[in-house]
This record gives C-alpha cells, structure tokens and sequence, in this order.
C-alpha cells in the first residue's frame, strides 16, 4: 500500500499522433507498450510493486484511486503517474471528442512500467 501522490500531467494541445506519443515517451527514458481497454471496459482494484507511467493515445479514461476516495478522468495527451503501491481501477469511458465521425472508443495508452508485466 502506498500513500504517495500521483502525478496527472493534462495535455492541452492539438490531439497527438502515435509517433508523437512514443516519441514523447522516448524522451522521458520510458519503454513503453500499448495498452487499452473497449467502451465501458473496466479493471478491478489493484496495484504494481513499481511506478507506472500511463499516456492515453486515444479515447477516454477514469482512474479510480479509492484510498485516496478520488477519480481522475484522462483524454488524448494525458499522462497519469502512479506510484508503486498505490491501489487503482479503470474505466474506459465513451467519447465523441476525438473519433472522426463521432464514435465511441474506449482508451488505447502508451504503458511504461515493470518489463515483466509486458
């Protein structure tokens, strides 16, 4: 269990490219994986042994920090450090923002945490 801050960097720019993103990750010293979920998908309570560095590429996202009693929404762009340790679900959200012709998605992000979880 871990009682440290995560860290939510919003992006505020145009929507950014795959290319963009890993090239983003790469600069930050991260090795990162594709990793999403479907419209309305979820992942139960739980937590890493390491940091987890999560970049949303597309579609939308809730992070559920229930220790901490808060959520935190991400769109394209956003990047959401988690600590080692601290307890987190997800739920993929619906979006019309970023899909042409105003499908729904779930969130694809760019993952960087313990190579052993890959």
């Amino acid at each position: 269990m871990s009682d440290a801050t995560p860290i939510v960097r919003r992006w505020n720019g145009p929507v950014l490219s795959d290319k963009v993103i890993r090239r983003l990750d790469a600069d930050e010293g991260l090795e990162p994986y594709e990793w999403g979920h479907g419209v309305h998908d979820t992942d139960a309570v739980h937590e890493h042994g390491y940091e987890t560095v999560l970049r949303v590429v597309r579609g939308s996202i809730r992070f559920d920090l229930p220790r901490r009693g808060a959520s935190v929404a991400l769109g394209p762009g956003d990047t959401l450090i988690l600590p080692a340790g601290l307890a987190h679900g997800a739920a993929a959200r619906p979006t019309r923002r970023d899909v042409p012709g105003g499908a729904s998605a779930g969130a694809v992000a760019s993952r960087a945490g313990s190579p052993h979880e890959r």
